[in-house]
């Protein structure tokens, strides 16, 4: 588990404004070494600065024994390409340095282990660009809001470094990480289409196609914004707007359609170190709290750790309180037939690589 001690109250522009404070949360490839917890600090273990004051990310060896959520995405898309075998356990020790350098190799980079912007870039990964200015076609964009043409700023809210959403307008392929993680990232949970989200979401752009089960999963420009569309489904439609804390399990029946339950609430005990079982309550209205069942259910789904990072997280539900208004009252409006959880999960499908 990890806890958060006063993120909440560090906002500027609605943005989250960066804060020092030490968490821990377990290592895992999977469910392999669920039960270890390992302290995690927000200044990412493995990620070092570029030369010449760069905020880039370098990702190298390192003997620190603090894992890194974009060091387990790094990890899965080296498995993916067929360059990693071992745990995926956000640590780049030996065996991610030697899966980076066979990959290098392989693709006429130098073959150092260090994963900088050439060979990021290389894998696909979406972590150096502060923005990309993109347009796109229908089915993708919504054709009724946005004229042909229009171009969208594909961006973290965060700063630079953190994970975005690159790949919006990919064909669903559960077999491709990035696919995955661009995908619900962009809106954790595969929120169906929704008035609601085409109205009133900020950066809401358009929607994926269906994947297998109906589930067409909403476009946003920063993935913040998908957080903070999912902490507002939680809080209003799933439980109708009430205070009162409620329990994991109540989460998990109204999330997991007609999916079994227990493997959720496996999954989200895995995915916190044992915190998130089925009788835990949890205050909706906490952000930190929040963030932290983020991890857990997002994580869940993948079958490894979700790759925002937890200022991304909390800058996501900055956005959540924002559709609330200092009075109470709801910015967003959901007309009484949307208030029914059931629309929104036709059947989600946990993605396993």
């Amino acid at each position: 588990m990890f806890d958060f001690e006063y993120l909440g109250q560090k906002r500027q522009a609605g943005i989250l404004a960066k804060v020092s404070e030490t968490s821990t949360f377990p290592v895992t490839r999977r469910h392999v070494l669920a039960s270890s917890t390992l302290p995690f600090l927000v200044a990412f273990a493995g990620v070092r600065r570029a030369a010449g004051g760069s905020q880039d990310p370098v990702f190298q060896l390192t003997k620190s024994q603090v894992p890194d959520r974009r060091v387990a995405l790094l990890q899965c898309v080296l498995e993916d390409k067929g360059f990693y075998s071992s745990d995926v356990d956000g640590l780049f020790g030996p065996q991610t340095e030697s899966a980076t350098k066979a990959f290098q190799a392989a693709h006429g980079i130098t073959a150092d282990g260090v994963v900088s912007i050439r060979t990021g870039k290389a894998l696909g990964l979406p972590f150096w660009d502060t923005n990309i200015m993109r347009r796109l076609d229908p089915p993708f964009r919504d054709d009724a809001k946005y004229a042909q043409g229009t171009q969208f700023d594909f961006r973290s809210l965060a700063g630079l470094g953190n994970f975005f959403s690159g790949q919006p307008d990919a064909d669903y392929d559960s077999s491709n990480t990035l696919t995955r993680r661009a995908l619900r990232t962009n809106n954790p949970g595969a929120i169906n289409i929704s008035n609601w989200q085409r109205d009133s979401m900020n950066g809401y752009m358009g929607c994926t196609l269906p994947d297998r089960h109906g589930n067409q999963t909403a476009i946003y420009e920063a993935p913040e914004y998908g957080v903070g569309a999912w902490g507002f489904l939680l809080r209003k439609i799933y439980f109708n707007g009430s205070k009162d804390k409620v329990t994991v399990g109540a989460i998990v029946d109204k999330y997991r359609g007609k999916n079994s339950r227990d493997p959720y609430i496996d999954g989200y005990k895995r995915y916190s170190a044992g915190k998130f079982s089925e009788d835990y309550e949890v205050d909706l209205y906490n952000n930190a709290i929040l963030a932290r069942l983020a991890i857990a259910s997002y994580s869940h789904e993948f079958g490894s750790w979700y790759p925002l990072t937890d200022d991304q997280l909390m800058a996501g539900f900055a956005v959540t309180d924002g559709y609330i208004d200092a009075t109470g009252k709801d910015v967003v409006v959901v007309s009484p037939e949307e208030m029914d959880p059931t629309i929104y999960i036709i059947e989600p499908e946990l993605e396993l690589p």
